[in-house]
């Protein structure tokens, strides 16, 4: 009888201690978005974020920075920063609508795009790719499925 006493007990300080890490490791993850835009201006950029599994819930605006990088844009955004974050239960999947000013009439792509960030890196980051007018998400600046930044034309006269 002891025997099981002590095996509850430890399942329960295993169980306790990996999920405690867990929640811990979620709460410090900053998801760091690359924006590239043609022109390089990012002073009217935001971008819409929301929580998006386990459960869909409401967002909030963030302003893409004007710090820079040979990519584009660099804003980093911890994820705790995104309305209705719960520690005791973090996203896996983070949504993003990029657009410039803070409506919603000139969005980047017609339609939302997803972050997995359930594997971030060793600094507990999780890196997105975006190019002006592209729907692919890339993980880093040469994921070959990620977007394309070669020179095209974005408007006729």
């Amino acid at each position: 009888m002891k025997t099981i006493y002590k095996i509850v007990a430890l399942c329960t300080l295993v169980f306790l201690f990996l999920g405690t890490s867990s929640v811990r490791a979620n709460s410090d993850i900053t998801l760091v978005i690359h924006y590239f835009r043609y022109d390089g201006d990012y002073s009217n950029s935001y971008m819409w974020l929301w929580e998006d599994k386990p459960i869909s819930k409401e967002g909030s605006n963030h302003k893409i920075s004007s710090e820079t990088d040979d990519y584009g844009s660099v804003t980093r955004v911890k994820l705790s920063q995104i309305n209705g974050y719960n520690a005791a239960n973090p996203p896996t999947s983070i949504g993003i609508i990029i657009k410039q000013g803070k409506g919603w009439d000139e969005k980047d792509v017609p339609m939302n795009r997803f972050i997995d960030v359930t594997a971030p890196d060793e600094n507990g980051e999780v890196h997105a790719y975006f190019v002006q007018g592209e729907v692919p998400i890339g993980r880093s600046p040469d994921d070959p499925n990620g977007p394309d930044r070669s020179h095209k034309v974005l408007r006729g006269y």
